[in-house]
């Protein structure tokens, strides 16, 4: 197992006092490993984005610790906080590149702050835009370039100073789905060849989904649930996992009146087609009331709502038989019976 690289103990951030202060964030305990991507989902509201900024201070806690690479940046001074600041990047929704900068330029100027020779922040911009799939577009401005292009130079920027952590605080929001798969892709790929910690902030689980080792889930400032992406995935605990998970799972209230089970994939093979065995194997036919599953990385995930046959040997039969399948858990569905 990989050693924390970033810690947050105990931390709690609230605006305002007395009756009118708002608790943003209430009792946060993370411990984010190096080298994975980290994943921070919630609803608007539930306190992503000040999480993820006072991960590098941008927002001082109120209380609480920030522990970044063994170091509590909590406690350090101005100066010192600056220069722990370089390890720990960050890439926004809103790109905020310097319109009047071009590419180049706009990767250059955090290695102008700490004071690298023009020719060396130059060699090294270069080499960030070639990464980044833009080395043709090093004079281009910002008005010049389109979102996804923007992001990729905003990810070259954050990039500049070799940092260990890189926060993207709802990076592909304003991104058409397809650029988003792309930017998700860039980001795999720097966590793989790079070996940078990624935290992904997100409202959207297809997000998570696509590139998160494990993830947390916040709710009104409070951890609801964190674990491996394939255990929230296939087992969501909370009310607010489920519908983030499954956000057009069916309402059981709804269903006819008859004997209904869930099943749930954990994580077997999404080619093994079970209810066309099942057919096949015992002759028996189900409904599907409904389903919410997903394949990831081959592996199948979700919940399905099977009606089975009135007849009882018939129903005991497929119930018993998927009952044996590995990889899966099956209940009954109360007052369906």
């Amino acid at each position: 197992m990989s050693e924390s690289i970033i810690q947050i103990q105990h931390l709690n951030k609230t605006f305002g006092e007395g009756p009118t202060a708002v608790h943003a964030l209430e009792d946060i305990n993370l411990d984010i490993r190096a080298g994975e991507i980290f994943g921070i989902i919630g609803l608007s509201g539930a306190g992503k984005s000040t999480l993820v900024r006072c991960m590098n201070l941008l927002e001082r806690p109120t209380s609480g610790s920030v522990i970044v690479n063994g170091q509590e940046i909590t406690k350090l001074k101005d100066k010192d906080l600056r220069k722990a600041r370089q390890s720990i990047s960050m890439i926004f929704q809103s790109f905020n590149l310097l319109m009047q900068r071009s590419a180049l330029d706009n990767i250059c100027f955090p290695l102008e702050l700490i004071g690298v020779k023009r020719a060396e922040a130059v060699k090294r911009a270069r080499e960030l835009l070639k990464i980044v799939g833009l080395e043709e577009r090093e004079n281009a401005y910002p008005a010049q370039m389109s979102g996804g292009q923007k992001q990729r130079v905003a990810i070259a920027r954050a990039l500049a100073t070799n940092p260990k952590v890189l926060l993207c605080d709802e990076a592909t929001s304003a991104l058409d789905p397809t650029t988003t798969l792309s930017i998700l892709a860039l980001l795999k790929e720097l966590n793989q060849t790079l070996g940078v910690t990624v935290v992904v902030i997100t409202h959207q689980m297809n997000v998570i989904e696509e590139i998160c080792h494990r993830v947390a889930i916040l709710d009104s400032g409070v951890v609801a649930e964190q674990g491996d992406v394939a255990e929230i995935f296939s087992n969501p605990q909370t009310d607010i996992g489920r519908r983030l998970v499954y956000p057009n799972g069916v309402q059981i209230d709804h269903l006819p009146a008859s004997r209904v089970i869930r099943i749930a994939f954990n994580g077997g093979s999404s080619y093994e087609p079970l209810i066309a065995s099942l057919a096949i194997d015992c002759g028996v036919k189900v409904n599907i009331l409904g389903a919410d599953t997903r394949n990831i990385d081959g592996k199948a995930f979700g919940t399905m709502l099977l009606g089975l046959p009135q007849d009882d040997m018939e129903a005991t039969r497929a119930l018993r038989y998927i009952q044996a399948q590995p990889d899966i858990t099956v209940e009954e569905v109360p007052n369906h019976a």
